[in-house]
C-alpha cells in the first residue's frame, strides 16, 4: 500500500481517458478519506506498459 499525494494523482490522471470528473464526488470522497471512512478494496491502481492509467 502506498500513499498517493494529490500532485501525483493529478499527474496520473493526465494519462487516462477516465470518466468526467464530478466536483461533488471529489469533495465527498475527500471528506470521507479525511474522516477515515474510506474503505480499502484490495484493488490495485493499474497502468498499461505505455504508462496509461487503466484503473484507479
Amino acid at each position: 500500500m502506498e500513499t498517493v499525494r494529490p500532485s501525483t494523482a493529478r499527474e496520473w490522471l493526465k494519462h487516462t481517458r477516465n470518466r468526467n470528473w464530478r466536483p461533488d464526488r471529489i469533495v465527498r470522497n475527500a471528506h470521507d478519506m479525511r474522516a477515515g471512512q474510506w474503505s480499502m478494496t484490495g484493488e490495485p491502481i493499474k497502468f498499461a506498459h505505455t504508462g496509461r492509467l487503466l484503473d484507479g
